[in-house]
């Protein structure tokens, strides 16, 4: 029997130390993309829980751009030290954690938060 595997044979699912917390500002490539979807180096907001990125790999985020239309999608970033532009909420996009290059260091603030929570609530509005 290996380490981490029960007498049933199933694999024992042991929790990780949560590094990436909703709010953090991170480092992430994008690439490779398709179309007009964002490409390169660019830093993201974590939108999942803190719950959600520690029981498995992944992160959901908002990627951060300088680009794009006035559509009321984004929401911008003001008196960060460390990122600059908008958070476009119409990119969700779920990344494995080793996909992530660096913390910046910066978390966005729980009011700021609560905008960007507001405009995926209503992208992400169930019309089933």
């Amino acid at each position: 029997m290996n380490k981490g595997q029960l007498k049933s044979g199933k694999t024992k699912i042991e929790k990780r130390e949560n590094n990436y917390h909703q709010g953090d500002f991170v480092w992430l490539n994008f690439s490779p993309s398709e179309g007009n979807e964002m490409r390169g180096k660019h830093p993201a907001v974590i939108v999942s829980t803190d719950a959600y990125n520690s029981a498995g790999n992944y992160v959901i985020v908002c990627p951060i751009t300088s680009h794009g239309s006035d559509a009321p999608i984004y929401f911008k970033l003001v008196d960060y030290d460390t990122v600059h532009g908008r958070v476009n909420c119409s990119q969700i996009h779920s990344f494995d954690q080793k996909r992530i290059i660096d913390k910046t260091g910066e978390r966005m603030s729980a009011s700021d938060f609560t905008f960007v929570h507001q405009l995926l609530s209503l992208a992400l509005m169930i019309d089933y």
